[in-house]
């Protein structure tokens, strides 16, 4: 799609509206004139509020749309956002009608949703004008304005006072290799026989990168919050190695000062006794199963390599191993699946009464290997939907209420990943990653290390620190990786200590 961009407004902004209809397509800014599909976008603020006049089509069929927003009295916003929900509000119209489908989210784009639903929360004071705002100004759905406001709320609940955060950091832990590479994921992880091979020498470099950090962490006077061991699949690790790993974790951290020690066993087919007794003895409070789906044939499409039946063992194994919150993730959407099969997958679910539950609507990823079939999967998204009306519906007869949500580019049917948990049984982890309150020392390849910062004007300052990607790379740049980190840590002492003194 051509794109022709006139006023203040962002080329990026605009580009991501197109997302949400064209996903997975290119939007060049060009003045260049074709027959191609084309949008021209138009903002300029009036004395009265921010115009737009949209035009969208190719050489059959064109639609056009004009929108004026009037800025409302109990929610002030600055010009720059005026002239963004005038543009967004004319280009639903014309890419509603141009492709005869809706936009449950209406025009927010980005990751993180809850957020505008508590800035309004904090001018209007009520849930109902929180949510009627959403619908009215952003086009949001009924339904996702309700879910949007109550993980927001969730989140205010749970989230402490700036001064109480102000010296609490989080720490994740990437363990980047699995048994096989599923088709949907984009996250670093790694299953080739040579890369598996490296493992040792890949934990040792981690190990030294953790212990570096903590020492200047603990001089800081900062308090560890929170653990969370990601992958990849760190249960993918030999026995042997994931003890010594935790050992060498539980030495550097003390487990008994966490509200929360996380670790993902998100593969069943890596799952043993011993390992969950291993885990248990080190602290880990929360862990992950993830089944993504209950049916055996797609199982086996999406790369998997086990049955549904593995995951009904391994939770077992888990809850004997005295495991009390037990995290399972699903995915709405999986290719070949209808809504009965998504059905059957929380049906089986249901009866094993996973402690939490998160429902992620698949997203077609630049590094997945559905990408390939990008086009036929993203064509599925109108059964998506209801599966996930239908998984909130599970989510709440079993007890549970939405906790944290973010969204991705390319998801089918532009909806949501949400987890829902029984009340006592949240991640505070994955709320200070939405939220981005909290510091996070990230380690391990394609870990992403920020810290955040109240400036003294009350606005949230986040600087990030990337390590490399690939596990070669790690083991040869460790060091500069835990440079990377404690340059950050420099920073922030000094801005810690110039907020201190104003």
């Amino acid at each position: 799609m051509n794109l022709k961009v006139y006023g203040e407004i962002s080329a990026y902004y605009v580009q991501t509206l197109c997302l949400i209809f064209f996903p997975g397509e290119h939007f060049p800014v060009s003045d260049a004139e074709n027959e191609e599909l084309a949008c021209t976008v138009s903002v300029e603020m009036r004395p009265e509020g921010a115009f737009s006049s949209v035009v969208l089509g190719n050489c059959c069929t064109t639609e056009t749309a004009q929108y004026l927003h009037r800025p409302l009295n109990d929610y002030p916003v600055s010009d720059d956002r005026l002239r963004k929900i005038a543009a967004g509000k004319a280009f639903l119209e014309c890419a509603q009608r141009f492709c005869k489908n809706t936009s449950p989210w209406g025009m927010l784009t980005g990751v993180r949703p809850a957020k505008v639903a508590s800035e309004i929360f904090s001018f209007v004071g009520n849930r109902e004008r929180t949510e009627e705002i959403l619908h009215s100004v952003y086009d949001v759905s009924a339904e996702k304005a309700s879910l949007c406001t109550e993980v927001s709320l969730a989140e205010k609940r749970l989230i402490p006072s700036p001064e109480k955060s102000r010296k609490a950091c989080s720490i994740y832990i990437a363990i980047p290799f699995c048994p096989s590479r599923c088709a949907y994921c984009s996250f670093v992880s790694f299953t080739s026989p040579h890369l598996l091979s490296l493992i040792p020498d890949y934990l040792d470099s981690l190990c030294a990168d953790i212990k570096f950090i903590a020492s200047e962490v603990e001089r800081l006077g900062f308090e560890v919050a929170s653990v969370y061991i990601g992958g990849g699949t760190p249960t993918s690790l030999q026995e042997l190695q994931f003890g010594r790993f935790l050992e060498f974790l539980t030495d550097v951290v003390n487990p008994a000062g966490l509200q929360e020690f996380s670790l993902e066993a998100g593969r069943p087919d890596s799952i043993t006794e011993a390992k969950l007794k291993l885990a248990k003895e080190a602290g880990v409070t929360r862990i992950s199963i993830n089944p993504q789906t209950m049916n055996d044939d797609t199982l086996m499409l999406i790369g998997r390599r086990h049955m549904a039946d593995d995951i009904e063992r391994a939770f077992s194994l888990a809850r004997h191993s005295g495991f009390d919150n037990i995290n399972m993730d699903l995915i709405a959407g999986l290719p070949g699946e209808d809504l009965e099969d998504f059905m059957h997958t929380l049906e089986r679910i249901s009866t094993m009464r996973p402690d939490s539950l998160t429902v992620h609507t698949l997203s077609v990823k630049r590094a997945a290997d559905l990408k390939r079939d990008a086009r036929s999967v993203m064509l599925r998204h109108d059964v998506t939907g209801k599966m996930v009306s239908l998984a909130r519906n599970v989510a709440t007869e079993l007890g549970m209420i939405p906790f944290y949500m973010y969204r991705q580019k390319n998801m089918l049917g532009n909806h949501e990943n949400v987890s829902y948990c029984r009340p006592g049984c949240e991640s505070p982890y994955n709320i200070h990653i939405m939220e981005e309150d909290q510091t996070i020392f990230a380690f391990g390849a394609g870990g992403v290390s920020k810290i955040s910062l109240l400036s003294s004007g009350g606005e949230r300052e986040i600087e990030r620190s990337f390590n490399v990607k690939s596990v070669e790379d790690y083991l040869a740049r460790s060091g500069e990786m835990a440079e990377r980190k404690l340059l950050l840590l420099s920073e922030l002492e000094k801005k810690t200590r110039e907020t201190r003194q104003l």
